[in-house]
């Protein structure tokens, strides 16, 4: 399949110094250069071939480019950014390494299942769960006697147990929030800059704004504007810094300014 190159709308063009990526479908699982053991865990999850999105998103992400993809619900986003995070994690190293945001307890809980089950054959891999209605003690034991390589929670526990510091999140290298539009526009904002600034990318300039445009033709959707480099993008949109009227966004961020929108 021949490669595409998104080409920045006009005001929105990358610096000079910036090169345009490529996005390099796959159409297989095996094209992609991630470790046996969650190949073996993405097949025995069901996944016989990468859906749409997981063609576009995975390879940008693991690669470690700027990415912008959209995709519906039911589409395999969650798989996508779940490979990816699994893909991050080194499991010779016992910190936290990715951490995953979501706006309510129930999609937490599902997000964490499908990453243990990708992730089953990944020996050693600690999958954990950060939500309101739980025991804090109960998660302040098990992070500090076994921290987990990926946390999956909503915001509040997640920077209640940095707070407490029993959480160290100074060794993250994968930012996931999903449901973006929804938890910027919900008011999330704050909280997810409060976790970001104990990370060491926490002067990475994180500042999106989500707001609904008045109108008939936003059907409740919002608008997002971005405030950093232009990305690449894996969705049917072309507009770099400006994504209108969409839903079920999931952000990702892995290092020093590199933003995901899946």
């Amino acid at each position: 399949m021949q490669n595409q190159i998104v080409e920045p709308e006009k005001g929105t063009e990358t610096p000079e110094t910036e090169t345009p990526v490529k996005i390099k479908e796959i159409q297989n699982w095996d094209e992609l250069d991630i470790h046996t053991d969650i190949l073996r865990g993405i097949y025995a999850y069901g996944f016989d071939k990468p859906s749409f999105i997981q063609q576009r998103a995975i390879l940008p992400i693991i690669s470690g480019n700027d990415v912008i993809a959209q995709a519906q619900s039911g589409t395999g986003k969650t798989g996508a950014f779940t490979i990816s995070a699994l893909n991050a994690v080194d499991l010779t190293k016992a910190e936290t390494q990715v951490i995953i945001v979501a706006p309510t307890h129930e999609l937490a809980n599902q997000i964490a299942n499908v990453n243990r089950s990708i992730g089953s054959m990944m020996e050693g891999l600690v999958v954990k769960t950060l939500i309101g209605g739980t025991f804090v003690n109960d998660d302040i034991k098990e992070i500090t006697k076994t921290p987990p390589h990926i946390v999956v929670g909503t915001t509040g526990r997640i920077f209640d147990m940095i707070q407490r510091r029993h959480l160290n999140v100074s060794n993250v290298k994968l930012f996931i929030l999903d449901e973006a539009d929804e938890m910027l526009s919900r008011g999330f904002k704050t909280k997810i800059q409060d976790i970001f600034g104990h990370t060491s990318f926490r002067d990475s300039g994180f500042d999106p704004t989500v707001y609904a445009k008045p109108g008939k033709d936003n059907d409740g959707c919002g608008q997002i504007e971005f405030g950093w480099n232009c990305p690449v993008l894996c969705g049917p949109r072309k507009r770099c810094n400006e994504i209108r009227y969409i839903k079920r966004l999931v952000f990702v961020y892995f290092g020093v300014t590199k933003y995901y929108l899946l």
